[in-house]
């Protein structure tokens, strides 16, 4: 598939619908037997769901999506881009203040909950806004001013949507992820149908030599997550079918339960994965590669190919780059470093030494805050805060640009560096280096 000659994610979805066996499951939930679709299930859902949702939303309203992983969850997702819609993805973990802020900053005609959990959690938010014209849950909930998705896949749809001449371009905003806000209110960020086909192309290419012809993944990195929001669309690409985890405490039996071929992940659950492990964990899950992805590194003593065999490819990236920069390739893995940069990112360094970052993977800006898109993108270039070095075409991350601390006599000093040393020693298990003129 030529990735690069897509408009927008549809297309990608409609020509690998169009090359798979449609009575084979696609979307297998591990939390519900009754919740897989196969490809054709997948496809009537998305059209059912989409003519649905033409009733509520215009091109570029945009629908909240407050779900844990679940098949329903790419489905909604396809459904609004059909509708033109843009998801707003949101964290199940979220409270009312933080439900509050998104909506008032998004104003989403429509609301999409997982079930009556969620919904409690809105529902006195909902009552405020008149913009919210329908909720819909994925689980029967018993509010007459809810509908159940149930009843909107058992619909027989009197037209069938043309994926192919929806007329998104690549420039069009797909979604809007929210950050997680550590310094004031969280800031939405605008991901186009370009920027996550081009990091497809990158995946894909980068995946070209360890998947096979049927790969299976298990996903259970939160959808609302930008790196794994991308990775669906990865799924789409290779033709893969996508278990859908229980939950993060029944992981590794879920590991064991479908035997995945690749799985997505972040530092820390290497990191936790290596302290409880042993040498029997390839055996029991079938796991064969691991992809990690983030802005920090997982530190050279929690390589899994080293301890297990396992290879792990070391990646890095940000919500703002939709989201992976860099990636190492599987026949050469330099273990200190993030890899060499997809293809289509340009990647340079300041002369601070920040992580400067142009492309298409790069966002549109901030929702509705022009004042901070322009503070991190200047010229095309996003200013990413991360401090590195390109060592032979591959990416070093060092440290964060605002944890790099100034000594009286004008040096700057790394404390990352210091701390990746100590977690060296065997017995030290993490580390942080302060100076004594900060809290």
């Amino acid at each position: 598939m030529k990735l690069e000659s897509y408009n927008n994610l549809l297309e990608l979805f409609f020509d690998r619908y169009q090359l798979e066996n449609k009575n084979e499951i696609f979307l297998q939930s591990l939390k519900n037997e009754n919740s897989n679709f196969t490809w054709k299930q997948t496809f009537d859902a998305i059209q059912n769901l989409s003519l649905f949702l033409d009733q509520y939303i215009t091109t570029n309203d945009r629908c909240l999506l407050i779900s844990e992983n679940r098949p329903e969850w790419l489905i909604s997702d396809l459904s609004i881009m059909l509708s033109k819609g843009i998801t707003v993805p949101a964290y199940t973990t979220y409270v009312e203040r933080d439900y509050e802020f998104l909506i008032n900053d998004c104003k989403p005609s429509v609301i999409i909950v997982s079930d009556a959990t969620q919904l409690k959690k809105i529902n006195t938010i909902i009552k405020k806004h008149s913009f919210i014209k329908k909720v819909i849950s994925f689980e029967n909930i018993k509010d007459k001013n809810v509908t159940f998705i149930e009843e909107i896949f058992n619909q027989t749809y009197k037209q069938e949507k043309n994926f192919k001449e929806i007329g998104l371009r690549r420039k069009d905003i797909s979604c809007i992820i929210y950050t997680s806000g550590t310094q004031g209110n969280p800031k939405g960020v605008m991901l186009s149908h370009g920027g996550i086909l081009n990091n497809c192309e990158g995946s894909t290419k980068l995946l070209k030599e360890i998947i096979t012809t049927k790969p299976k993944f298990l996903t259970w990195l939160p959808l609302s997550h930008s790196y794994e929001h991308t990775v669906q669309f990865v799924q789409i690409a290779v033709g893969a079918k996508i278990f859908y985890a229980e939950s993060i405490d029944k992981l590794i039996k879920n590991m064991n339960d479908c035997s995945p071929d690749i799985m997505t992940a972040v530092p820390r659950f290497y990191q936790n994965l290596y302290q409880k492990i042993s040498s029997t964990f390839k055996k029991a899950t079938g796991v064969k590669k691991l992809l990690v992805n983030s802005t920090t590194r997982i530190g050279k003593k929690y390589f899994l190919k080293e301890k297990l065999s396992l290879p792990t490819l070391q990646g890095y990236g940000l919500t703002e780059t939709s989201p992976v920069v860099s990636c190492n390739p599987i026949d050469d893995i330099r273990i200190e470093t993030v890899g060499p940069p997809f293809k289509g990112n340009e990647v340079m360094i300041a002369e601070d030494g920040e992580i400067l970052v142009k492309g298409e993977n790069v966002m549109l800006g901030y929702w509705n805050n022009p004042t901070e898109t322009d503070k991190v993108i200047q010229n095309g270039w996003l200013f990413t805060g991360d401090i590195g070095t390109i060592e032979n075409g591959y990416l070093k991350i060092t440290d964060r640009k605002k944890d790099i601390l100034i000594t009286p006599g004008g040096d700057n000093i790394s404390p990352v560096k210091i701390e990746s040393e100590l977690t060296k020693i065997e017995f030290i298990e993490q580390a942080l280096v302060y100076g004594d003129n900060k809290p």
